[in-house]
């Protein structure tokens, strides 16, 4: 693609009249290679390479037309360093001469240096070697317009081995090219590897043009007209592209804090700040102006300026004009300008506070800077304002309630928010030792601030306080022989009962300014006591039951916590057997088998297994289970058949074990409460028949009564 462009370039070329070509000794008398510094590549602790190149534009750009440019290159290499022209490279220049141009006898001669400096003309010529060293524009090669002139001074005669010998060449000639039509311009710079990529490219664009990019701009420096590659930077082996263009100004953009609409405090600082954006090297530079109507008071060279109205004499309603600048390196300027007028006139404003619980709403007056609200209660803030220029007022409700709490409106607005007591007064996230001790009320700063569009404001402080009605927290705990007992599972009949309420505490008073009262099921233990006599506790012997611990507390305020407790009482831990009654039922059909019936109460935690014996037999097993706060007793009736001879019943034993609390034992059942019974049995039976005969008699005297 490229070959065919360059073929079709030299036809439009070589048809069109060339003009404003320099002589040859201007374009060396203007080679602006003399003002810069040479480049050197560094190989082995010396220079390699040293030299630099330049393209110089010469004409104007415009689309689709002829360009001129000049070449000029002046290289200077060790001869330890190869050229590409000739073999075995990675020799050295003196091998290759010696190798490639002489009979290899290790030493040039001056007829092969002579050889040399011919064949290096030659390949160095852009007409002759059909190559091109420097650059293309819009895609297609320059090309030489006139002789390109070239000098080599060679390698000095000796030996192939000779340390820290050069050679050099200068070369220089004028360039055409051809632009297409885009408005700005494609300068592509060769990267095949040639020595001459070596060295630094200076590129000299015509009057106001510039570059505008380039994706390798980390290798390019200088001014954006005058400006310089380094190709042997390049990461990779390929052309460097860079787009250069015609001038344009700068891009502005200014702020100013306050950000205001149209005005300026007359007594206040406002700070104005101006960027400034161009294209690549380019650095514009800034410049500020301020104007009272149309006279300037003041001028800056920078980015910033600060200004305070009233150190120049404006006055309220009079105009103030910020002008700021950006001229780039072509003398190209950008403006931003703003005027603004000055007001020292503060707003205006109406405002009412008042406190509400949410059912009441009170409306404070006659304020003398502090607010006294109870926690949990609302402040209502009502505000309405004004300002002369007709612009919006900003109204801003700021506390230190909290970080960076803050409420905004405008114009008018509605405030309400909640007060509770700080994070710093007592509470269960403290030590029991911390929270017993005494804090302060809660007190903290509450402003109303207006500001109009200039930014004058209109200011209020006042500071809260947060009154204490919050009620003594009571948390109390139970324990029973050192260990705590969980409340809802109980404690046992006998066993001590203790209650703590070190973990207590007031949000405000210090524990020990609270007055306290204990009772149970409603009768006091204690009333109004301190508390070094209500920190510990014993509680009194309480029958098996729920019953109901009230624990009471009044702070220094007046503010009451009242807390019920239930305190459960189970049976006594064990086994508690007793018997409850013993009955001898005989057998209708022989009076000498009988069964003894015996009911068998237990008022014991625990349960047990029963059975009854004697010295032969014994009864099967019978269970009854542990008593209960509901039951308080259980009870099971066991039945034992056996033989009684002439009614004995004499070494009846009830036997019983309790696998939970590991216990068992014997009871014997008494020979006197067996015959009480029996006795007891044989009485009723001879009232019963008794009341039968009276009966019976009754029923015959009537009978009788009633023939007659």
């Amino acid at each position: 693609m490229k070959r065919s462009a360059l073929l079709v370039t030299s036809v439009i070329l070589a048809s069109i009249p060339f003009f404003a070509i320099h002589s040859q000794n201007e374009f060396y008398t203007t080679n602006p290679l003399n003002n810069n510094q040479e480049f050197s590549m560094e190989e082995g602790g010396g220079s390699a390479i040293s030299g630099h190149s330049f393209l110089n534009f010469s004409t104007q750009i415009s689309p689709m037309s002829m360009v001129n440019a000049s070449w000029f290159a002046d290289i200077t290499v060790l001869d330890s360093y190869g050229v590409e022209f000739l073999e075995n490279r990675s020799m050295g220049l003196r091998f290759q001469i010696d190798s490639s141009l002489g009979n290899s006898d290790n030493w040039l001669s001056q007829g092969e240096i002579d050889a040399f400096a011919t064949l290096a003309k030659s390949k160095l010529n852009w007409t002759e070697a059909g190559r091109n060293i420097c650059c293309l524009l819009d895609e297609v090669e320059f090309l030489p317009s006139g002789q390109q002139h070239i000098s080599v001074t060679p390698p000095t005669v000796g030996s192939v081995d000779l340390q820290n010998s050069t050679w050099s060449w200068s070369e220089s000639t004028l360039l055409r090219g051809l632009t297409d039509g885009r408005t700005q311009r494609i300068l592509d710079l060769s990267r095949i590897g040639e020595i001459v990529e070596e060295v630094p490219m200076t590129v000299i664009l015509p009057e106001d043009w510039e570059i505008k990019f380039s994706p390798m701009s980390e290798i390019i420096s200088g001014s954006p007209r005058n400006f310089t590659v380094h190709r042997s930077l390049a990461p990779v082996a390929y052309d460097i592209r860079i787009l250069i263009g015609e001038n344009d100004p700068p891009s502005i953009f200014t702020q100013r804090f306050p950000n205001t609409m149209a005005h300026v405090s007359l007594d206040k600082t406002t700070s104005l700040t101006a960027s400034c954006t161009d294209g690549l090297l380019e650095t514009p530079e800034v410049s500020w102006t301020v104007k009272k109507n149309d006279s300037v008071v003041r001028t800056e060279d920078s980015r910033f300026l600060d200004i305070n109205p009233l150190e120049y004499d404006f006055s309220h309603g009079e105009s103030i004009t910020f002008s700021a600048i950006c001229t780039d390196s072509h003398g190209t300027e950008s403006a931003s300008t703003e005027t603004l007028t000055i007001d020292s006139i503060s707003p205006t404003w109406s405002w009412e506070i008042s406190t509400t619980d949410g059912t009441s709403t009170f409306i404070l007056e006659n304020i003398d800077g502090i607010i006294e609200v109870p926690s949990g209660w609302d402040i209502l803030v009502k505000v309405n304002s004004s300002d002369n220029s007709d612009l919006p007022v900003i109204i801003s409700l700021i506390s230190n309630i909290s970080d960076g709490w803050q409420k905004v409106g405008i114009n008018q607005k509605d405030f309400q928010f909640t007060v509770n007591q700080g994070i710093w007064v007592n509470g269960a996230h403290l030590s029991p030792y911390d929270r017993h001790q005494q804090k302060e009320e809660t007190m903290f700063g509450m402003t109303l601030q207006l500001e109009d569009d200039a930014g004058n404001t209109a200011v209020e402080n006042w500071q809260i306080r947060v009154a204490d009605t919050m009620h003594p927290t009571i948390i109390m705990k139970l324990s029973s022989g050192g260990i705590e007992q969980d409340l809802d599972e109980g404690i046992h009949f006998l066993d001590p009962i203790n209650a703590t309420l070190i973990e207590s505490f007031d949000d405000i008073d210090s524990i020990h300014l609270l007055s306290w009262g204990v009772s149970i099921d409603g009768s006091i233990i204690f009333e109004d006591v301190n508390w070094s006599q209500i920190e510990n506790f014993a509680l009194p012997e309480m029958d098996v039951g729920t019953h109901e611990l009230h624990i009471w507390a009044i702070d220094s305020s007046g503010n009451r916590a009242d807390s019920t407790f239930p305190v459960h009482i189970n049976p006594k831990i064990g086994v508690n057997l007793s018997i409850a009654g013993v009955e001898i039922l005989s057998s209708e059909s022989d009076e000498k088998d009988s069964s003894v019936m015996v009911t068998v109460q237990n008022e014991g935690f625990d349960g047990a297994i029963l059975r009854l014996c004697t010295i032969d037999s014994c009864s099967r097993f019978y269970e009854i289970p542990g008593a209960t706060i509901e039951s308080r007793s259980t009870s099971v009736q066991l039945q034992f058949d056996l033989e009684i001879s002439n009614s004995s019943v004499e070494g009846i034993t009830l036997h019983w074990e309790s696998v939970s609390s590991s216990e068992f034992g014997q009871i014997p059942v008494e020979k006197e409460f067996l015959k009480e019974n029996q006795t007891n049995q044989i009485n009723n039976n001879l009232i019963l028949l008794l009341i039968i005969g009276v009966s019976a008699l009754a029923v015959f005297s009537r009978r009788g009564n009633l023939k007659k």
